[in-house]
């Protein structure tokens, strides 16, 4: 009787927390700002947020029964009221051309607005003009160049987008179906974006989105990029399914090509027709059929909620439904019903939560874990799913009462054994949530992806066989890979970073005396047949390398790699220990040696800090497989090894602690390693305010010459 009171309990808790468990992934309260019907006729229209105003960009279209058309593209901005009041027109005067395609972008000096003329619809634009405007008040127009040939014209579509952040720089897109797919059936290139850096002046660049679902005899409609974070993705119609849209995001591989997979949002017995990635999650837009009324869920992996605020539209119809982002807590979303056209602007607060512990060893009881074979709980994360705001990102979990281990010795980065592991996570912020339950929010710096350099996994043991895995599946370098097919020339930029597979392993121990980087570059190795180098942020001098390339049957061929000078020098201050009678001069800079001093093995290096500007520590030492180096992750503090954010008390993040690489010397024999350490122009700030409540100084170990050194930084 005991044991059927247990069995009844236990399965009373299993149907309480399975009720509740949907409810664990979101904290969201979705606020409408306001709702509107549009007094403003429109063929197409798309919202923009520029410097906190909101502006419409109207396509006007005006039809007589003479069948004269008549185009323009009108601005508008809310005034007092919430009306929209005309600012400006993009054409003097209306043209009877057709204005098919237009493209509104937003930056934070600028509005650009692109638009071409067609002499007949479903046909190539034969002339573009790029629009530009530093107010949203008045615009300038001149001419651009766009290659259209390269698309499936009926795959294009007109759509508002925020630049795309790649390389370290900001393009405007636009994209479509590639038109080859139809003659060439093996080709798996799906989508084609033209990349302007320009600001549409020029469109020089070409991504390519690769999708192994493409079908030759298929036809795509209406494709639009879909920009959040760090996701790419694109949202189109097929002809076999044309009522309903597919949402595909994709993963960067190397040079401009991307792979693509498919993002499932089914609901039984409903369609597809738009969606858009607010807070971690997606918000989707579903409905009957074609013209039925829309309704509004939010989604995340296997959960579907539906939002209090706006969750179905009005009337007996629905079309034209769209999403407008405005910004990383607001979006806009717009419809037409057999009446009217509305508009509602939504704030979001809040987030997913990625995972959930209750610390309960049940399947279904512990919200985004997963059980394995060895009874070990998981949550995976994937690391271009979690949240990105401005150059911070962060994902959640949430515990019930609180974590049993300690957090700090989480999520630690190294690229093998030799070098020591540093943690990426720059500061952990805990928030009551509700009644014993508590927030953990993982912070990571946008810095941090530079050094992903290949996807890796990093763990958190949270105690009782619970396991938070973070997958390193997201690059944000530009990557030039020798196992591709690519033509020449090839050139390289600062930061850039090479994937180098050996052409044979005979030349494993000779590769890096023959070959010719910039000083500086970093590199990592895997195994014995593959290195990965990382250009460094500033080159002096253009490098010319010839390295070998390995075609899809096994040949090698040799190929000339220009390495461009350019970039900012960076300022270090720190030992080079690969400088024998130089140790003073650090990376970029030289004559450094009044601020160091060597006596025996005891080094000190005086670092003079202004409040106004951020400070890069950096030690450049040998690797020794007996004799770890020991800097910054960890550094000394009266011979007692203690994490440098508990030195500092660094609980708001201010201190970068880049992992360890490999530093290429050329014409060394010996390997060396770099650490570095970014403090922030606020900790400096920071230290100046409360010179007398932190310590001074710090100190790290290097083993080098034979010695084993102790280097001290001071702050001065």
């Amino acid at each position: 009787m005991l044991l059927l009171r247990k069995l009844l309990f236990i399965l009373f808790l299993a149907f309480l927390f399975f009720n509740k468990t949907r409810s664990y992934y979101f904290k969201i309260i979705n606020e409408n700002i306001f709702k509107r019907v549009e007094d403003v006729k429109c063929f197409r229209q798309h919202y923009v947020n520029f410097k906190d105003e909101l502006i419409l960009v109207c396509l006007y279209f005006e039809s007589s029964i003479k069948s004269e058309y008549k185009y323009n593209i009108h601005i508008y901005k809310i005034k007092e009221g919430n009306t929209w009041e005309k600012k400006y027109q993009l054409l003097k005067e209306d043209t009877n051309k057709i204005i098919r395609y237009f493209y509104s972008f937003s930056t934070e000096d600028k509005i650009v607005v692109v638009f071409c003329y067609n002499k007949l619809h479903y046909r190539v634009p034969c002339e573009c003009y790029y629009s530009t405007s530093y107010d949203g008040d008045t615009f300038e127009s001149k001419r651009t160049s766009i290659n259209y040939e390269i698309f499936d014209i009926l795959s294009l579509t007109d759509y508002y987008l925020k630049p795309f952040e790649f390389f370290g720089n900001k393009f405007l897109l636009i994209c479509g179906i590639n038109y080859k797919r139809i003659i060439h059936d093996d080709s798996k290139l799906f989508i084609i974006c033209h990349g302007s850096d320009t600001d549409g002046k020029s469109w020089n660049y070409k991504f390519n989105f690769y999708y192994p679902k493409t079908y030759m005899y298929s036809s795509y409609y209406l494709v639009v990029p879909k920009i959040s974070g760090n996701e790419i993705g694109f949202r189109f119609f097929i002809s076999s399914h044309i009522i309903t849209a597919s949402y595909v995001k994709c993963i960067y591989r190397s040079m401009y090509d991307f792979d693509c997979s498919d993002v499932e949002f089914k609901i039984e017995g409903k369609i597809l027709r738009d969606v858009v990635k607010v807070g971690g999650y997606y918000l989707t837009n579903h409905s009957d059929d074609k013209l039925s009324p829309c309704q509004l869920y939010y989604r995340y992996k296997s959960v579907i909620l539906a939002p209090t605020e706006a969750a179905k539209s009005e009337g007996k119809e629905c079309f034209r439904d769209h999403f407008f982002p405005l910004d990383n807590s607001r979006l806009i979303y717009n419809y037409k019903n057999e009446n009217f056209s509305y508009s509602y602007v939504f704030r979001y607060i809040g987030s997913v939560k990625h995972c959930t512990l209750l610390y309960i060893k049940k399947d279904n009881l512990n919200p985004g874990f997963t059980r394995g074979s060895d009874s070990v709980y998981t949550c995976s994360i994937n690391y271009d799913e979690i949240i990105v705001d401005q150059d911070d990102r962060y994902f959640v979990l949430s515990v019930l009462n609180e974590v049993k281990t300690d957090l700090k010795k989480c999520f630690h980065l190294s690229y093998d054994n030799l070098l020591y592991p540093v943690n990426i996570i720059h500061k952990i912020d805990i928030i009551k949530e509700y009644n014993k339950y508590k927030l953990y929010i993982f912070h990571i710096k946008k810095d941090m992806e530079n050094y992903f350099f290949k996807d890796t996994i990093l763990y958190c043991d949270l105690g009782d066989n619970f396991f938070i895995k973070l997958h390193l599946n997201y690059k944000n370098n530009f990557i030039l890979d020798n196992t591709a097919n690519l033509p020449e020339p090839l050139t390289l930029h600062n930061n850039n970073i090479i994937y180098y597979k050996l052409p044979n392993l005979k030349s494993k121990n000779l590769f890096l005396s023959n070959v010719s980087f910039p000083p500086n570059t970093k590199y990592i190795k895997e195994g014995d047949s593959k290195y990965i180098f990382k250009l460094p942020p500033y080159i002096k001098d253009t490098v010319e390398n010839n390295l070998y390339f390995i075609n899809e049957s096994m040949k090698t061929e040799k190929k000339s790699v220009i390495i461009h000078a350019g970039g900012k020098i960076p300022e270090l201050v720190g030992v080079d220990f690969s400088k024998m009678n130089d140790n003073c001069s650090y990376g970029y800079t030289s004559n450094k040696c009044d601020n160091i001093k060597i006596e025996g093995n005891k080094i000190s290096v005086d670092i003079t800090v202004h409040a106004d500007s951020q400070v890069i520590l950096g030690m450049i030492c040998p690797v020794d497989s007996i004799n770890q180096n020991i800097c910054f992750n960890d550094v000394y503090d009266n011979d007692k090894k203690v994490f440098i954010r508990d030195f500092f008390e660094d609980d708001e993040g201010l201190l970068t602690i880049l992992p360890k690489t490999y530093v290429y010397i050329p014409d060394s024999s010996e390997t060396y390693e770099e650490s570095n350490l970014i403090m922030e122009k606020r900790f400096i700030e920071k230290i100046y305010k409360n010179k007398s409540h932190y310590k001074s100084s710090f100190v790290c170990k290097c083993y080098a010459h034979k010695k084993h050194y102790e280097v001290t930084f001071k702050l001065t």
